[in-house]
């Protein structure tokens, strides 16, 4: 089972695997495939609710998709993001929005962003709540990166990418996602900090990956860079199915007397009396 010290403590040269969970059927998927980690994301905003970007998810909705999946996972660690506006709002809001997605059922909580967070990192930490970081691309400032475009590609912008990696770290974070980096910058850090790198569109080097549920089985799947082809193609496999149902449908195939229930014919003819 993994917990926050394992996941820490992970052997360097074992690479951990990391999956958004969104529903009963993504956690169940994940936990048996035997992921070390499930994350909840905020990307549920953009991949469920089908909003443009993920600052529109709010606190409501996130506890409810934590509390969904976190019933269903027996194995994996439970890290749910921490969504837009619970950092924007002060120390106070955000602690109390963390400890709600533990109460929730989420083992630790993911939180975007550099400098700007270390005081809530190291607020979190010294008071038992288990804190993953997330620098480079974070989709909750893309109004102000301009869109999701890669980050650290100038040498001022790797250092500061750099500089906040080991600032997370020195705060009290057990993991760290880096999204869309240069590779090399990537392996930088993950070869100068103790704790494991979780890399999304940032090269072989980091100690694990994490994928979109949806992204990784092909169900409505995007265009990435990172993810060329999918690992399945649930999409065609459900359009099939569908278009399968519709026809037995109107056959009159669907459903057949095996798959109903029935009385003696002569309960019927009663009903006329």
């Amino acid at each position: 089972m993994s917990t926050v010290p394992k996941i820490k403590n992970f052997p360097k040269d074992e690479k951990l695997i990391a999956l958004t969970a969104y529903d009963r059927p993504s956690a169940i998927s994940a936990d048996n495939a035997g992921v070390d980690i499930v994350l909840v994301g905020d990307s549920l905003s953009n991949v469920i609710l089908g909003n443009e970007n993920t600052t529109s998810i709010s606190m409501k909705e996130m506890t409810y998709h934590v509390t969904a999946v976190s019933k269903f996972i027996k194995s994996s660690l439970t890290v749910a993001d921490l969504p837009f506006g619970s950092v924007q709002s002060g120390l106070q809001t955000a602690s109390e929005h963390a400890c709600e997605l533990i109460r929730c059922g989420a083992n630790a909580i993911k939180i975007e962003g550099g400098e700007e967070i270390l005081e809530l990192v190291e607020h979190l930490t010294k008071h038992g709540v288990p804190v993953m970081g997330h620098i480079g691309l974070t989709p909750q400032k893309v109004e102000q990166l301009g869109g999701h475009l890669v980050q650290g590609k100038t040498l001022k912008d790797s250092k500061r990418i750099y500089k906040e990696a080991k600032l997370l770290e020195d705060a009290g974070i057990f993991s760290l996602v880096m999204e869309c980096i240069p590779l090399q910058l990537a392996k930088k850090i993950t070869s100068d900090t103790d704790i494991p790198t979780i890399g999304i569109g940032s090269g072989p080097f980091c100690n694990g990956q994490v994928l979109v549920f949806h992204d990784l089985v092909g169900w409505h799947h995007g265009k990435f860079k990172f993810l060329k082809k999918p690992f399945g193609n649930v999409t065609k496999e459900i359009n099939n199915a569908l278009s399968s149902y519709s026809e037995s449908v109107k056959k009159g195939s669907y459903p057949s007397i095996e798959e109903s229930w029935s009385v003696a014919d002569e309960l019927i003819q009663d009903l006329e009396e």
